[in-house]
């Protein structure tokens, strides 16, 4: 039974919308993946909204 749970927790809707997103990371880098999230709808929270700090790393 607890297979069946982990089953169906693959195929929601939302867990789709994650894999495409990491899949479109792989394919064509963080910057389409972060439009894809948000044309998406998936959840944001403020953090992903501020630049990031890592190109500070390499003025």
């Amino acid at each position: 039974m607890a297979d069946e749970q982990a089953d169906d927790d693959l195929h929601t809707p939302e867990s789709l919308s994650v894999r495409l997103v990491a899949e479109t990371r792989h394919t064509f880098g963080t910057e389409a993946a972060r439009q894809l999230w948000l044309k998406l709808k998936l959840p944001v929270v403020p953090a992903m909204l501020q630049p990031s700090s890592q190109l500070e790393l390499f003025p």
